[in-house]
């Protein structure tokens, strides 16, 4: 899994059992931050589809957080997170989940696990989500045709 699928993974997790995992494999290492962790809002901007000029659909909660982490043997790895409607704690331990599974260090089952639970629970929106669709298809015939 590359890391780009792992943060998708889990920012679809829980905020509590993200928050949970984290915070344990923190425990375990030493924890520097390489940034001041960050909550705010960032503004959506997009484009109309006509004159393609900018316009703002409305602001976003995100927080975030960059990590470097050391283990017991001295291994060290960086990480960082960006979670939309999170809080600052739950960045953090997305960071520190990510820089465990950077560097392949202790508990990097851990965060495989969580992820695991985090594509899951994408895909099982992504079904829900197909079938509300598929409700929905309207199927036109012409007269005379049947259906």
């Amino acid at each position: 899994m590359t890391r780009a699928e792992l943060h998708a993974a889990l920012s679809a997790t829980a905020h509590d059992d993200l928050r949970a995992v984290g915070e344990a494999l923190a425990n375990g290492l030493e924890v520097h931050h390489l940034a001041v962790p960050q909550e705010g809002l960032w503004m959506l901007t997009l484009r109309d589809g006509v004159a393609h000029e900018p316009f703002h659909a409305g602001e976003l909660p995100v927080a975030q957080a960059r990590v470097a982490v050391r283990d017991a043997a001295g291994n060290h790895a960086e990480g960082g997170a960006r979670l939309l409607g999170a809080a600052t704690a739950v960045a953090v331990a997305a960071a520190v989940c990510d820089a465990v599974w950077a560097g392949n260090l202790p508990g990097r089952d851990q965060v495989a696990a969580l992820a695991a639970r985090g594509r899951a629970a994408t895909a099982l929106r992504d079904r829900r989500r197909a079938g509300g669709r598929e409700a929905t298809r309207v199927r036109f015939t012409e007269l005379g045709e049947t259906p």
